[in-house]
Order: structure tokens, then C-alpha cells, then sequence
């Protein structure tokens, strides 16, 4: 037991003695625009917001925001962990792969990557380049199967209650399987902490 307690003595003397302070950011918030080229999906332009955390050359990404084409808008969500390829004080190079959500009524359901190349201008604020990819392998949406009809009490408009049929879509949740391919370059800035 003593020469257990001695070896973490020295393990945290030499630690102390010998560490060096970190001049990498722990935290980065961006933003970043850019527009998607899709294969099976339609073209959007998007906007995401996305936060890295940084511990030397490993982390996580959690990133949200918005696609935008001619038709809808989309939500969109991709969250990951992160490897720093390079990681100095003026430049770093990330690559994250993780899960990749979005859609709007109907959702898809895949895996994406990210890598970008950073460049901090200030100890505080940052730019970047992005190529994000996305394989989306699951179109989850709604169907109607059927209808059915309801016999319902409403007000006859005198206070009188009367009978009426109601008919009504049923929706079944379905599962389509395929290759959506989403192409995403785009610009960022961000502020590091």
C-alpha cells in the first residue's frame, strides 16, 4: 500500500512539476451558411449553428439548423465525436462523423462526416471551411392507410344535442430504406474560448 500511495505522490509531483499550460481552445460556438447538393434529395441552401468541445485532439460536435429549398423548410441536427488531424494555436483541422437527422413532416435518418479547416485571427474569433456529407439510409414518414368513420354528439346551433358522422384519415408511420446522399460546403465563423 505505501508503494502504491508513493507512485501517486510522484505521478502528481511530476505532473505539477513538469505540465504545461494549454493555449487551445477548449470551446468553439459557430455559425455557418452554405448551400447542399443532393442525390435523391432536393438542393437546399442551409444555415447550422454548431458547437465543439476540444480536449487536445479529441471532442464532440453537436450541431443544429435549418435547410431551406423552394418547397419546405427543414430542421436539421448532426451529433458526433470529433478527431483534431491538426490542432495549434492558429490552426486546426477537425473531422467528426456521427449521427445525421432532418426533415420536416417526414424525417431522414443516416450518418454524416464533417471536416473543416479553421483559422483564428484572435485569440477569441475564428473562420473556417466545411464539406459536411450525409447518407441518409431511412425515410421515416406518415401514410394514410384508410379512413374511418365516427358517429360524434356536436350542438345543432339551438343547444339541442344531435348525431353526426365524422370521417377520418388513419395514418400508419412507415419506414422507406434507400441512398439520399447531401453535399454540404460552406463558410464559418466562430468564436473559441
Amino acid at each position: 500500500m505505501k508503494k502504491v500511495v508513493f507512485l501517486l505522490c510522484l505521478i502528481l509531483i511530476t505532473h505539477i512539476a513538469f505540465s504545461q499550460t494549454s493555449e487551445l481552445p477548449f470551446i468553439m460556438i459557430e455559425a455557418e451558411t452554405g448551400y447542399a447538393v443532393g442525390i435523391s434529395l432536393d438542393n437546399a441552401a442551409f444555415f447550422d449553428a454548431r458547437f465543439f468541445t476540444a480536449f487536445n485532439r479529441f471532442g464532440f460536435v453537436l450541431q443544429a439548423g435549418m435547410f431551406f429549398n423552394k418547397e419546405t423548410l427543414n430542421y436539421h441536427i448532426f451529433l458526433g465525436p470529433v478527431f483534431y488531424i491538426l490542432n495549434t494555436s492558429k490552426w486546426r483541422l477537425p473531422l467528426a462523423v456521427g449521427l445525421d437527422v432532418f426533415g420536416d413532416k417526414a424525417s431522414y435518418l443516416g450518418i454524416g462526416g464533417l471536416i473543416s479547416l479553421q483559422y483564428a485571427f484572435t485569440k477569441r474569433f475564428y473562420a473556417g471551411l466545411n464539406l459536411g456529407i450525409t447518407y441518409a439510409f431511412n425515410y421515416i414518414y406518415e401514410e394514410v392507410t384508410g379512413y374511418r368513420t365516427d358517429r360524434i354528439i356536436v350542438d345543432d346551433g339551438s343547444g339541442n344535442a344531435v348525431f353526426t358522422d365524422r370521417t377520418v384519415p388513419i395514418y400508419e408511420n412507415k419506414n422507406h430504406y434507400g441512398s439520399y446522399f447531401y453535399f454540404k460546403p460552406s463558410l464559418a465563423v466562430g468564436l473559441q474560448f
